[in-house]
């Protein structure tokens, strides 16, 4: 996995492969399908800080999620970095 910066926010670059294997390694063993939903949820919910009822900042956990295909894939098979976030904007 590699850092790095999206529109100047911090993100992170993988593939599902690394993704799932950092997961096993902490005890958090998932399949492909259902790791992809994670990270599709993770894209879609939004997280809000609220002081006195008002919303201070709201943004998606990952307000950028780059996504490759099998297609994308085979096009070009050594670029294993097809697939990568950025992180909610208080990370």
């Amino acid at each position: 996995m590699n850092g790095l910066f999206l529109d100047q926010q911090a993100g992170v670059q993988f593939t599902l492969y690394e993704l799932q294997h950092e997961l096993a390694e902490r005890g958090h063993s998932i399949n492909y399908p259902d790791l992809i939903d994670s990270l599709k949820i993770c894209n879609l919910a939004s997280l809000s800080l609220e002081q006195s009822g008002m919303a201070l900042i709201q943004s998606p956990i990952f307000p950028i999620l780059l996504l490759a295909n099998k297609a994308d894939w085979l096009k070009n098979p050594k670029d294993t970095k097809l697939t990568g976030c950025e992180f909610y904007k208080l990370i």
